[in-house]
């Protein structure tokens, strides 16, 4: 019960952090990242609920089985796995594109508009994809687990390489192209990485290298283990493929299956990913600017120090007269744009291993 406890804690956690995060790229426009944690909370939360509904083997083999609410979550499970990955694949594609000799200096709107648009059909394509033909390789409604609850099921047939199996490592494999492609440009344009990052989306040298931090842990991750897991699937003899046998008398039942009281292993990684995307995100300049956003809105700034909130250095801009500062020689300097220099320094169940029939 111990690990029961930690679970909920730490996934609750993860999700309430990741709010942060996801309040901050959506003011800038990061689909990839957005998704990302779009995918990620859906998952956890699914899991986090089940934890409470099936939390010992004794309420599973008593209990409710689940009905519709597994059904629908069985297809965010399968979704949302792949989904992380193919928002990993987005952000790394962006990062490369931003490095590239044919990204253009000045984007038009037009331009972004296409972007986003590819953007959307990479991070939500294949998901919705697998989510939409899993009927056709879907011997059973679903399996119930201890603690994890609901699971997909896939059959032992070669259609569920192509509809299921491959996805993940192919996605996976992808990313990790461009990730690499990341490091060369890099190394290649090292000179002058600065002034190219002045004309992106990206703004600066952190918010660039924090995105691209996250994907490199992500594929140490999700990489290996997804390539595991489609060898692992395709190991055993696969059966002839029937629509018949699939979707018999059969197809209605639900099968319970006590774990000893264990979250199955798969549902961890996804909290983990909470984490590494508040820390990363969550700790800068930009994510705490806008914490004190949030304090001053409720009324609690006004009662906390001024050099927490910040204050001093708003009342010194106040006092700052476009046009009359001047150098130690008592010339006329130029007025600096405040916004710019501030936004310029910013720092800034389809588990892993689908049950197979």
């Amino acid at each position: 019960m111990v690990v029961l406890a930690l679970y909920r804690i730490s996934c609750g956690l993860s999700m309430i952090l990741c709010l942060v995060p996801l309040n901050w790229h959506w003011r800038n426009g990061n689909i990839p990242a957005i998704a990302l944690i779009l995918w990620l909370v859906p998952y956890n939360l699914c899991t986090w609920v089940n934890s409470f509904i099936w939390p010992d083997d004794a309420s599973l083999l008593a209990g409710w089985e689940g009905g519709i609410y597994c059904d629908i979550q069985v297809k965010i499970l399968m979704a949302g796995y792949t989904g992380i990955i193919t928002s990993i694949l987005a952000i790394a594609r962006n990062l490369a594109n931003i490095l590239s000799d044919d990204n253009p200096i000045v984007r038009t709107k037009a331009v972004k508009r296409r972007e986003n648009m590819k953007d959307l059909v990479i991070c939500l394509g294949i998901p919705i994809y697998m989510m939409a033909v899993h009927y056709v390789v879907q011997p059973r409604r679903y399996y119930l687990y201890t603690i994890s609850g609901c699971g997909a099921t896939v059959d032992k047939s070669w259609p569920s390489i192509i509809i299921i199996f491959i996805w993940p490592p192919i996605t996976a494999l992808v990313a990790s192209y461009y990730a690499a492609l990341v490091i060369y440009r890099l190394h290649k344009y090292r000179n002058r990485f600065t002034s190219i990052l002045s004309s992106s989306t990206y703004a600066n040298k952190s918010r660039f290298m924090r995105l691209f931090l996250l994907a490199v842990i992500l594929l140490i991750v999700f990489l290996p283990a997804s390539v595991y897991t489609f060898f692992l699937n395709i190991s055993d003899e696969f059966l002839p493929y029937s629509w018949a046998d699939i979707h018999g008398e059969g197809w209605l039942s639900i099968e319970k299956i006590p774990t000893g009281n264990v979250i199955k292993f798969d549902r961890w990684p996804p909290v983990g990913v909470g984490f590494l995307v508040f820390l990363l995100f969550g700790l800068g300049k930009d994510a705490v600017a806008l914490y004190r956003d949030w304090i001053n809105t409720i009324g609690i700034g006004r009662f906390l120090p001024d050099r927490l909130m910040a204050r001093e250095n708003l009342h010194a801009r106040a006092f700052s007269i476009p046009g009359s500062t001047q150098d130690s020689t008592g010339s006329k300097g130029k007025a600096v744009d405040l916004t710019t220099t501030l936004s310029s320094n910013d720092d800034g169940d389809y588990p892993i291993w689908p049950a197979s029939h």
